[in-house]
Order: C-alpha cells, then sequence, then structure tokens
C-alpha cells in the first residue's frame, strides 16, 4: 500500500491514517515530524495517547542527513510506515542550511525522498497539510516545492490518493 493523505490542519487525516494501518500489521512505525515544542506538545501527547503498543514512534529531529538515513531504514524494514508531516518535515530540515543553500537543499531533499518511497519494501502512507495552506504560512518557492513533491508523490506506481476535505 501506498498512498498520501491530504486536508486541512487537525482534519482527522492522521487518525484516518492510523486506521488504515492498523488493519495491516501487528509491527507499525509512526514517524513524528512535528517539533517539540511549547505550543505543539498537547498536540503530540494526544497523537501518542491514541496509538497502542503496536506502534512504534520516531521522532525526526531536521537534520537531513541522520533523518535521511534513519528514514532509509524505516521504509525498507518491513513494516508499514506513517509519516505524519511531510512538509513540516522538510520545514525543518531547511533549518540546518544556509540561506544561499536552501533551493538546492530544497531539490536534494525532495529527490532523495521521492526515490526513498519509490524503492520502499514497506507499506506506507504519508499525511501532509493541503498544499494551498501551506501557501498561507510560508514562502511561495516553499509552497511550490511542497505542491511538486505532492505531485511526484502521487505518480509513484501504485499510489492512492485521499484528500479529506472537511473537519471531522
Amino acid at each position: 500500500m501506498r498512498l498520501l493523505i491530504t486536508g486541512p490542519n487537525k482534519c482527522g487525516k492522521s487518525l484516518k491514517a492510523e486506521n488504515i494501518l492498523t488493519s495491516l500489521s501487528q509491527n507499525l512505525v509512526y514517524i513524528a515530524t512535528l517539533p517539540r515544542l511549547e505550543e505543539n506538545i498537547e498536540r503530540i501527547n494526544n497523537h501518542l495517547l491514541r496509538r497502542d503498543s503496536r506502534w512504534q514512534t520516531y521522532e525526526l529531529n531536521g537534520d537531513w542527513a541522520y533523518d535521511y538515513s534513519r528514514l532509509y531504514r524505516l521504509f525498507n524494514d518491513g513494516h508499514p510506515v506513517l509519516l505524519d508531516g511531510l512538509s513540516i518535515m522538510i520545514w525543518q530540515s531547511l533549518n540546518y542550511c544556509s540561506n544561499q543553500r536552501r533551493h538546492e537543499a530544497l531539490r536534494s531533499i525532495t529527490f532523495l525522498l521521492i526515490d526513498l518511497l519509490k524503492n520502499s519494501s514497506s507499506d506506507w502512507i504519508i499525511v501532509d497539510a493541503d498544499p494551498l495552506q501551506i501557501n498561507q504560512v510560508l514562502p511561495s518557492s516553499f509552497y511550490k516545492t511542497i505542491r511538486d513533491t505532492h505531485k511526484s508523490i502521487k505518480k509513484i506506481n501504485g499510489i492512492k490518493n485521499i484528500t479529506i476535505l472537511a473537519f471531522n
């Protein structure tokens, strides 16, 4: 299974993805991308409490070299993977780049990510905000990158796409 779930913030995308994956396996991988900032703690804790012992949670730290090697291992260990917050993961990775290198870094990160997803041996679901929502809060160049990344993910063999249009 390869699935991209998009929609507005806090509309139930993660819960839908979790429900789909729990029917597949007893060993599930949740990749958390939301930074542990004070304004996110309640949301993070709610997500953690909602998942049972079948889920192994991994938090990314924004260091792309470290995170990529971890992602590579997780997407190829045979357990279904839920990556929650693609845009957040990419945005956090840019914090490690100088302003002059951000465009180059964006291209590299998205290329490696698409290649990883295409060649993954595990079932996976990617959850992300709708790119139009991202356009309202982040620079337009970043919006275009996320929009293009979503388009590239949708071209991966066997991919299905679910767009949640309303808040649950």
